[in-house]
């Protein structure tokens, strides 16, 4: 029997292990996590399914595909218990400042290599299905670099950071991505990616390269060069909250962030502020794991 979550961000180790303590428990949730309505074929969308002698094997009676509830998908031909990939995305849920892989290593008496393979490929499947609208209301714009040690004033000696942008809607979601430079241009294609002409008002501080915000939105500046932070609802310190949050983990658990993959760090940090800010902290890791079961490995579908 099941135990209820001890917390708001999602269920201890120990509810865990104790809810799936064989294959067979793993199984059966993951199955009706990916097929609420009964098994379908993954090659021919067929629902006229056999259950074969091995339990976590079907078989197609129409064009005779043989499929695990695994099969095309990111635990596709993974030799790991699949107790160990729930746990693992729980772990990564629960760590609110990230969970570095020999951390993972040491808990789930894994090797490093596999810890780290294990995090990047549940990092990738930390993303929302389907098409994500644009923000509205109040949102705020912000930047910041991320990388190794950088010297002087905003812009400058920051060729060793790679430089992060992050959109944030007032108490909803964040989302973030690297920008290739500070150029108007450049933050300005970013931001419409993002946010909606008819937002409300768009909160940005005192950099130059903001100003061309005012061709497309209603822009309200901060001017943090003169210490000003904060003038009623125009500030981008919700932002600024989640650049903590990143910095933190960055520093503490990962040490050190390559930049080719950075952005699997930030859809990490990201998928995760906003589902628990959003009020889904406890479901996050099924969310995730739900996910797992329908995005593929290289965005290429494989059969067993």
């Amino acid at each position: 029997m099941s135990a209820k979550p001890s917390s708001k961000r999602g269920p201890s180790l120990l509810e865990l292990c104790q809810r799936f303590r064989t294959r067979e428990d793993c199984l059966k949730f993951l199955e009706k996590l990916r097929w609420p309505d009964g098994p379908v074929c993954p090659k021919c969308e067929s629902t006229s399914i056999s259950r074969l002698r091995k339990r976590d094997f079907f078989d197609c009676n129409r064009c005779y595909h043989q499929f695990s509830v695994t099969s095309g998908t990111i635990m596709h031909r993974s030799h790991l218990p699949l107790q160990k990939w729930i746990l693992a995305t729980a772990l990564i849920c629960n760590a609110k400042k990230g969970i570095s892989a020999k951390q993972i290593e040491r808990d789930l008496s894994v090797t490093y290599k596999t810890a780290w393979y294990l995090m990047h490929r549940i990092r990738r499947a930390m993303k929302e299905p389907g098409l994500r609208s644009r923000f509205i209301g109040i949102v705020e714009i912000d930047d910041c670099f991320v990388g190794g040690k950088a010297h002087g004033k905003r812009g400058r000696g920051a060729e060793k950071k790679t430089m992060v942008v992050g959109v944030r809607q007032r108490a909803g979601s964040v989302r973030a991505e690297i920008a290739a430079d500070q150029k108007a241009k450049t933050l300005l294609q970013i931001v419409r990616r993002h946010v909606s002409m008819n937002a409300e008002m768009v909160c940005a501080d005192d950099l130059s390269s903001y100003d061309i915000l005012n061709k497309y939105y209603r822009p309200e500046r901060v001017n943090h060069s003169k210490g000003e932070y904060a003038r009623g609802e125009v500030h981008t310190n919700s932002m600024e909250s989640f650049w903590n949050i990143l910095k933190r983990g960055i520093i503490g658990s990962y040490h050190k962030v390559s930049v080719k993959y950075l952005p699997n760090y930030l859809r990490e940090f990201t998928y995760r502020f906003s589902h628990t800010r959003n009020g889904n902290g406890v479901g996050l890791w099924q969310n995730i794991l739900g996910n797992a079961l329908v995005f593929y490995p290289n965005n290429q579908r494989q059969t067993k």
